[in-house]
């Protein structure tokens, strides 16, 4: 049975068939669209709705309101009872712990989890600025910096939980912006976790926070659009890139970022625990010999 995703999309026009590509790749058999936009950005979708498995399940205009996307998208979850479900924004790219999804589903499955963690990850470009071209192909060589600090150098507090993937039940929910599991707080494992991969800093950043700020007090998040906004204005338009890294996967895996469930990402968090026992052990592991 095929992954559903549910999505409330703004058609992002530059990054739209990146996503969609990103997502199939990772093998989501069925998109479940509610749009939100201009009828133009709808016609779109009805173009790509001829190469991809897009099902419009809703549109509407005016100003975003955080209560409307998440009734529109709850309203959806009774016909996927026993099925998993991926839940992302459209400028959210998820990179599971497993080979595959069907790997990670195996491994939820053997932990015993009906909910994925994927922490946010902001990424941006190498010099930290916002410009970006009118159709990315590939976001990931785009902005290649990976910033898990970004929000907090930019003055505040704004969640970075995510819990995308989940398995459809009776009781699941989709929480307000995913940060806390749709299947209750012990659903997800800490032992396996994903990435979320956040494009939000591209040039059509300025305008989107501007429309978040004119959204309050329906978009619960405006406070921090307009921490966002202030920061920008007084560092000339420039992302901070203290603790900012190159994107690679290897680099998540090392910095703990990303933690597939297995016997050797649990010696590395031991490590990064340091002083014990079980960071000697893992320290020699990785020199392949056993501690005295």
């Amino acid at each position: 049975m095929t992954v559903a995703l549910l999505a409330q999309v703004h058609v992002a026009r530059d990054i739209v068939r990146a996503w969609l590509e990103h997502y199939r790749a990772l093998g989501i058999g069925e998109f479940h669209l509610v749009l939100h936009g201009s009828p133009e950005q709808a016609r779109l979708m009805d173009d790509l709705g001829g190469e991809y498995p897009i099902r419009i399940r809703g549109s509407y205009g005016g100003l975003f309101s955080e209560s409307d996307k998440l009734k529109r998208l709850r309203a959806l979850l009774p016909e996927f009872r026993g099925r998993w479900v991926l839940v992302v924004d459209d400028d959210e790219f998820v990179e599971l712990p497993g080979r595959s999804l069907p790997d990670t589903l195996r491994r939820l499955e053997r932990f015993g989890a009906t909910a994925m963690a994927a922490p946010m990850l902001q990424r941006m470009r190498a010099d930290g600025s916002l410009e970006s071209p009118d159709v990315v192909l590939d976001p990931f060589r785009e902005f290649p910096l990976c910033s898990p600090d970004l929000y907090r150098l930019m003055g505040t507090h704004a969640a970075t939980d995510k819990y995308p993937l989940m398995l459809c039940g009776d009781s699941t929910t989709i929480t307000p912006g995913s940060h806390t599991p749709g299947n209750g707080p012990r659903s997800a494992h800490s032992a396996l976790r994903g990435v979320t991969h956040h494009f939000k800093w591209r040039h059509e950043i300025l305008r989107r926070l501007r429309t978040f700020i004119e959204s309050k007090p329906a978009y619960p998040y405006w406070h921090e659009s307009e921490t966002y906004l202030g920061y920008l204005q007084d560092h000339n338009f420039r992302l901070p890139l203290s603790g900012a890294f190159p994107y690679s996967r290897p680099a998540l895996l090392a910095r703990g970022l990303l933690d597939p469930g297995t016997f050797r990402s649990a010696l590395r968090r031991a490590a990064r625990r340091g002083g014990t026992f079980a960071g000697r052990v893992a320290r020699a592991a990785r020199r392949r010999v056993l501690p005295t």
